[in-house]
């Protein structure tokens, strides 16, 4: 065989072999792929579910501390309620017991002034009495 011949086998061979590894090279690309799309899906999937565990734990602590807030708010605004209560009883109280005693002093002064209008009214009719009677008498002398 000639120089010629053998380069021209060999070129040959080397196509071949270089079709033969880029199939092998598209294959082996072709499964590297398939095996990295199948692990990112799987820590996709996995990350995904952290994701959901998570936010159902937050969830779940975030409720239990809004049912605490709200329990410590309903204690809370009882107690203030109750104080209220009690402060706007003590207050009702001492407001009637103040009421009772300005109607007290009212009475006793109207009282006082009731007699003496009743007195002042006694001594006229003593006087129109005296009155009358002084008339009857220069009308009976006459």
């Amino acid at each position: 065989m000639s120089d010629e011949q053998d380069r021209v086998l060999l070129l040959s061979d080397l196509r071949a072999l270089e079709s033969k590894v880029e199939r092998r090279i598209s294959e082996e690309g072709e499964t590297t792929r398939r095996q990295v799309d199948a692990r990112i899906s799987a820590e996709a999937e996995k990350t995904r579910q952290q994701f959901e565990t998570t936010r159902q734990e937050f969830d779940a602590r975030i409720s239990a501390e809004a049912e605490a807030t709200r329990q410590q708010f309903d204690a809370r605004i009882s107690a203030e309620a109750e104080k209220t209560r009690q402060h706007f009883e003590a207050r009702i109280v001492s407001e009637g017991q103040e009421t009772r005693r300005h109607f007290d002093v009212v009475a006793e002064r109207i009282e006082s002034l009731v007699k003496l209008v009743a007195e002042v009214n006694s001594h006229h009719a003593t006087v129109l009495d005296d009155h009358e009677h002084r008339l009857q008498n220069i009308e009976g002398h006459r």
